[in-house]
């Protein structure tokens, strides 16, 4: 016994066929572009990241060097102070 599908049904079976895997090269295409799309996201954040970070490191470096200059300079202040301290005592202490 011979199994034989008409005209019209082969039609809808391969119509049916094609749908499908179309609807699946959908699905993949559409997951393989909004993975694309995700990962480019992903990167520039992580970029963006990157540089705000060097950013703030950069500050900090630069918050450090003036808080070392004005520690330098108290230093260098007191140490004036204590000279003109002993020359009075020096001037003082000549007869």
């Amino acid at each position: 016994m011979a199994y034989s599908i008409s005209g019209s049904r082969a039609l809808s079976l391969w119509s049916q066929q094609s749908e499908f895997w179309s609807a699946i090269a959908g699905a993949v295409v559409g997951s393989v572009v909004g993975g694309a799309i995700g990962y480019l996201v992903q990167i520039k954040a992580l970029r963006e990241g990157r540089r705000q970070r060097e950013e703030d490191r950069k500050q900090a470096q630069q918050a450090q060097g003036r808080a070392l200059l004005i520690k330098v300079g108290r230093i260098i202040s007191n140490c004036y102070g204590t000279q003109r301290h002993f020359e009075g005592w020096f001037e003082r202490a000549q007869p």
